[in-house]
C-alpha cells in the first residue's frame, strides 16, 4: 500500500483537485487573508534582490505567489546549478511560456517562505557570478 497521494495523469493529486476546489470557492476570502501576507514577502524579495543580487531583474508581478527574475543572456544554466550547490531551489522560467523561449531567468517563489528565509537565500545567492556562457550571443 502506497503513502503517496493517487495522481491524475497531468500528475495532480485528487487532495490537490479538491484544495483547488475549495480555494476556488473561496477566493475572495483568501485573497483577503493572503494578499497583505504575500505583498509584504513580495516586497521583501525585491529588495533584497536588489541588495544582493542586482544581475536578476524582476518581471513586473502586482501579485501572487512567484517573482519572475530574468538572468544576464546565457548564464541560466551554471546559475541554476550553483544556486543547488547552495541549497536553493531556482525554477527555470523558460518553460513557463507556451512557445519555445531563449529567455533566462528564474521562477522565485516566496508566498511559503518566512522573511527571515527569504533574506538568507538572497544573501546566499549574492555569492553567484553572473558571468555569461561562451553560448550566449
Amino acid at each position: 500500500m502506497s503513502t503517496k497521494p493517487k495522481r491524475t495523469q497531468s500528475g495532480t493529486s485528487r487532495s490537490d483537485l479538491l484544495l483547488s476546489s475549495h480555494v476556488g470557492e473561496n477566493a475572495e476570502l483568501f485573497a483577503q487573508i493572503l494578499a497583505p501576507t504575500s505583498r509584504a514577502r513580495r516586497d521583501l524579495l525585491l529588495q533584497a534582490l536588489a541588495t544582493h543580487c542586482p544581475w536578476a531583474r524582476p518581471l513586473p508581478c502586482p501579485g501572487g505567489l512567484q517573482l519572475g527574475v530574468l538572468l544576464p543572456p546565457g548564464s541560466e544554466q551554471r546559475l541554476t546549478r550553483d544556486a543547488a550547490a547552495l541549497g536553493i531551489a531556482t525554477p527555470r522560467l523558460r518553460p513557463m511560456y507556451a512557445e519555445p523561449s531563449t529567455v533566462d531567468g528564474w521562477l522565485l517563489g516566496f508566498a511559503a517562505l518566512e522573511p527571515t528565509e527569504i533574506e538568507a537565500a538572497a544573501a546566499r545567492l549574492s555569492r553567484l557570478t553572473p558571468r555569461v556562457s561562451a553560448r550566449a550571443g
